[in-house]
């Protein structure tokens, strides 16, 4: 659903630089299901780009660290069936409304949105995928870490197999998606049950 309301919000150009801001960390949120501590942690000098592939590396430490386990890649490729529901086309689009606002090309993905443009807080990413989901038409019971429930659950569903799914989450064991994530989705208001023919 904020997938799809997100998908009109286009042309990205039109976009205020705080929707742009919203659009994509919303995006990376659902698209890599990783927490809001590591987005945060993405920086312009571990953006790498091969061919139609992005490759956005998290050298820090997060809460899933630990000796032997690799760290967080989030792999983007651009996705030329739907370049509204993109989210390479929305960071290269992030990337050039904000070069003219960076000292130099190295530091925090995200900036603040309002003059000095200084980087974002955890916090600030935190609110603005809130406020995006509540904007998207999302209840507001549902908070940002709900994406990462979203995203893994929804991608199960589609068809994605669990390693995949464990992968990018960052998740060593099916356990915990089992135990913590994979949610299933009631559909069915007690009205519909009610009235439906049978």
């Amino acid at each position: 659903m904020v997938i799809t309301a997100l998908a009109k919000w286009w042309p990205l150009q039109g976009l205020s630089l705080l929707q742009l801001s919203k659009r994509l960390v919303t995006l990376l949120a659902l698209g890599s299901a990783q927490r809001g501590q590591t987005l945060h942690l993405l920086k312009l000098e571990n953006i790498r780009r091969r061919g139609e592939e992005l490759r956005l590396e998290i050298p820090e430490l997060i809460k899933g660290s630990r000796p032997g386990k690799a760290q967080p890649l989030i792999h983007l490729r651009y996705f030329r069936e739907d370049v509204t529901r993109c989210i390479a086309t929305n960071l290269d689009a992030y990337l050039a409304a904000t070069t003219p606002l960076r000292e130099d090309q190295r530091g925090p993905l995200f900036l603040t949105t309002t003059k000095p443009h200084k980087p974002a807080t955890r916090e600030t990413l935190r609110r603005w995928v809130a406020a995006t989901l509540l904007e998207c038409g999302i209840d507001q019971r549902f908070r940002p870490h709900s994406t990462r429930h979203a995203a893994t659950s929804t991608a199960l569903r589609k068809g994605a197999d669990l390693p995949t799914i464990l992968k990018a989450a960052g998740w060593s064991q099916a356990s915990t998606f089992a135990a913590h994530y994979h949610r299933p989705v009631q559909t069915d208001l007690f009205s519909d049950v009610l009235l439906r023919s049978q």
